[in-house]
């Protein structure tokens, strides 16, 4: 069944993290993800893409693979146009490498231009002993960064965690999505009815434009976001 049909949801992550954060494991773990039927590749010098489709929630997912190399991956965004398209960046560091960690805030001054909805994803979380990132680290981080929207850890040994990362993606930004896509076809109904009334029809653009602002910012069933609950509740 082609993947190409009315009403498709489309949404793009984009993968961005040191290199050694384990950013290929979790797209390959995207890639061998048996709850998606269709899949190919895209890959250019420097990033790699696997696309996806599942049909029964009529959902395409991109999710690119980028340099690790800060040098490299500047040299690619420039001459790149999926990072304007993405739905929402990932920007990973391994719980194992401090560096990782460290070297964060220079990649999200990298990016912030872009305006895209952020998340931060730890890898290789074996346990809580000997972490070279502890928690409180992430929850001193989380509070110099507000636009970090949500936190997942992720266990190279547990495959639930890694599941959970991107259903929990599918699951809100698809909701996000929907939502939106109402409210677009509000507006295209209505502009049409009141054509020839311009003070509605600026009325009408004016609340398209404040209730997208809150689907894109305001809170949606986090359903994924548990670790972030859990980091806030210790």
């Amino acid at each position: 069944m082609s993947s190409n049909r009315p009403n498709t949801i489309e949404l793009s992550f984009v993968l961005f993290g040191a290199e050694y954060t384990g950013k290929t494991t979790l797209l390959n773990f995207f890639d061998n993800d048996k709850t998606f039927l269709t899949k190919k590749y895209v890959r250019t010098i420097t990033n790699e893409c696997v696309i996806k489709f599942s049909i029964k929630e009529n959902v395409k997912i991109h999710v690119w693979d980028t340099s690790g190399d800060l040098n490299f991956l500047k040299v690619s965004l420039s001459a790149s146009a999926f990072p304007a398209k993405a739905t929402a960046f990932l920007l990973a560091f391994n719980f194992q490498d401090k560096t990782t960690f460290d070297s964060l805030p220079t990649l999200i001054n990298e990016l912030k231009h872009y305006n895209k909805p952020m998340h931060l994803v730890g890898t290789h979380f074996d346990g809580l002993n000997n972490l070279a990132v502890s928690l409180n680290d992430i929850k001193d981080f989380l509070k110099k960064h507000p636009e970090i929207l949500g936190f997942y850890k992720t266990d190279r040994n547990d495959s639930v965690t890694l599941t959970n990362l991107f259903d929990g993606l599918k699951y809100n930004y698809t909701i996000k999505a929907a939502r939106q896509k109402i409210l677009d076809d509000f507006k295209s109904k209505h502009l049409a009815k009141h054509k020839d009334n311009h003070e509605h029809a600026a009325s009408i653009n004016d609340f398209h434009q404040q209730a997208s602002k809150i689907i894109a910012n305001g809170d949606i069933e986090e359903k994924q976001n548990a670790d972030m609950q859990k980091l806030a509740a210790d």
